[in-house]
């Protein structure tokens, strides 16, 4: 029903378009404890349900960074979209090969870290410009996400060894239990605020919060993968 009354108010009021669609966006997810996150987790659906048709892989590329990524790299030499393209592009046969040998979670999150970096040392080559982080590992993790889901990417393990891409959806609902489910090493950053990708800054913080959804999932039969399906696809 969103759909279709966005759809109509395009056609009569195309300037409050992304308004309505903002407006309709659901905030995100609450949890309070880890057994009522875990039974809600628990009743979602499964990640093959969000399984697509596969495309050609220009488009699986760019529907993989939305452009309210882009926008936060305002005034740049070259659009920032052209930019992650043409990297992405470039990349892709290689990135595909190397996560398709991958046997194991340590393997998978050191691909991931390795062209996280890649693509961090494009953008200063290409804009003169930091990629910080956070963004550098929120767009590699989103595009390994479009490969699996368009089906290009043929990993069975994938959604246990998915690492979550960052911002208000999947860092908030962590809040009030994170702490909880690193009983061990307790975070040591305060989760305050509108968190976004720019939160997370180094791999240390990085690993710990994805340390943090794998714990959460380990007590249902849920992976991290429909973690983020259900924080943040299901929200939007």
């Amino acid at each position: 029903m969103v759909k279709i009354i966005s759809s109509i108010i395009a056609v009569i009021f195309p300037s409050t378009r992304r308004i309505f669609l903002i407006m309709a966006r659901k905030k995100p997810l609450r949890l309070y404890t880890i057994d009522n996150a875990r039974r809600r987790l628990e009743q979602r659906a499964h990640w093959s349900k969000w399984l697509r048709e596969p495309v050609e892989r220009e488009t699986i590329i760019q529907r993989s960074v939305e452009k309210n990524i882009f926008r936060t790299f305002a005034h740049m030499d070259e659009p920032p979209s052209d930019c992650y393209r043409a990297w992405a592009t470039r990349i892709y046969p290689r990135l595909l090969r190397r996560l398709e040998k991958v046997r194991s979670q340590r393997t998978y999150d050191r691909v991931i870290q390795a062209y996280a970096l890649q693509l961090a040392l494009h953008w200063q080559q290409v804009q003169g410009e930091k990629m910080e982080y956070g963004p550098a590992t929120k767009i590699i993790n989103l595009l390994v996400k479009m490969m699996f889901l368009y089906q290009d990417l043929h990993l069975p393990s994938l959604p246990t060894w998915y690492n979550v891409p960052f911002d208000s959806y999947t860092l908030q609902p962590l809040k009030e239990i994170i702490n909880d489910l690193l009983s061990e090493a307790p975070f040591g950053m305060p989760m305050n605020g509108q968190m976004t990708m720019n939160y997370v800054v180094c791999a240390e913080q990085y690993d710990q919060i994805q340390g943090a959804i794998r714990e959460l999932c380990g007590g249902t039969r849920k992976t991290p993968l429909d973690f983020e399906l259900w924080a943040w696809n299901s929200r939007h």
